[in-house]
């Protein structure tokens, strides 16, 4: 059954890269994309929770992997990266990027600057820069990681002699440090900058994963747990972070086409892992022990990604 979700995600990296395509060649707003995604995910999800069948599980439960290609991934990154969501540049309400000191002029310039332009990164080009695909699978990898653990954090939970209840609770509790995660990544991202912040997100991510093995006592659940919580609020912050300080703003509906259809894919694994590492090991800890080595893959790629040189295609 989990298989299911891997193999919506799978189509979903198509899409993502039709969502992309459609932002970066202005033929879509970003916003249309994000409320269509959405809206054919409710569809989904009502079906998903009505349905004695089995094929029509199966369907819904394909739907929704690959539409948060759409509103989990594309388009929140280009808005994230623009600021305004309902323009989406910064310049269209009178202020300038990044809050850089400029006056009205200026702003309009650059305003006009970016409706005109055209990014040099083709898709071909794209392809053949390393610099992708280390941003993709890195970052992706953690992605999965996330995923694997969310997914089954519950179980997890049920394994060591939680009843449901008590499981369900802790997974919504978890949601509350999702939001404090989300700031304290960011400004961690801020303060050190976003590969040392990646690197980071890697080593607390395995420093939980022996956590979630190790627990054999409520105070090691509830820490294991919040720092689940914690990680969940960070991933989807370092990926657009990622991708616009190696491509910068101009480029980032560009990179974003394919790097976002490479993390898709990756993080679409999460599903057939843990599958296949329960049917192989009989039980999460296996999972888990696997998901360490993957950070530590994850931290090697992350390392090796450089900015561009002075006087490159990009800083």
């Amino acid at each position: 059954m989990l298989s299911f979700s891997t193999y919506g995600g799978w189509i979903g990296v198509i899409l993502a890269f039709v969502f992309g395509t459609m932002i970066a060649e202005k033929v879509a707003r970003t916003k249309w994309i994000h409320i269509g995604t959405l809206l054919v995910t409710a569809a989904a999800m009502y079906f998903y929770g009505h349905t004695q069948h089995f094929a029509v599980y199966a369907v819904c439960v394909m739907a929704v992997s690959c539409m948060t290609a759409g509103f989990g991934l594309v388009s929140p990154n280009v808005i994230q990266t623009n600021w305004f969501p309902r323009r989406p540049t910064p310049e269209e309400v009178g202020c300038a990027p990044d809050n850089d000191p400029m006056n009205a002029e200026e702003i309009r310039r650059s305003q006009l600057e970016m409706q005109q332009y055209k990014s040099p990164w083709t898709m071909q080009a794209l392809v053949k820069e390393k610099r992708t695909w280390l941003i993709g699978v890195g970052l992706g990898l953690m992605w999965m990681v996330t995923v694997a653990i969310v997914s089954q954090l519950v179980t997890r939970l049920l394994e060591i002699g939680y009843e449901r209840t008590s499981a369900v609770g802790m997974l919504s509790v978890m949601g509350a440090f999702g939001i404090v995660g989300s700031w304290l990544w960011g400004w961690i991202d801020q303060k050190i900058g976003t590969k040392r912040a990646s690197l980071l997100y890697c080593g607390w991510y395995a420093f939980t994963l022996i956590l979630l093995i190790l627990m054999n006592s409520q105070a090691v659940a509830f820490a294991a747990v919040g720092m689940v919580g914690v990680s969940v609020g960070g991933i989807c912050n370092l990926i657009p972070s990622m991708t616009g300080t190696i491509f910068g703003r101009k480029d980032f509906a560009a990179a974003n086409r394919l790097i976002s259809a490479i993390t898709k894919g990756i993080c679409a694994c999460a599903y057939i892992y843990v599958a296949q590492s329960v049917k192989l090991t009989g039980g999460l800890t296996g999972a888990y022990i696997g998901l360490i080595v993957v950070c530590g893959v994850a931290a090697v790629l992350i390392g090796l990604i450089k900015p561009f040189e002075k006087g490159g295609e990009k800083q």
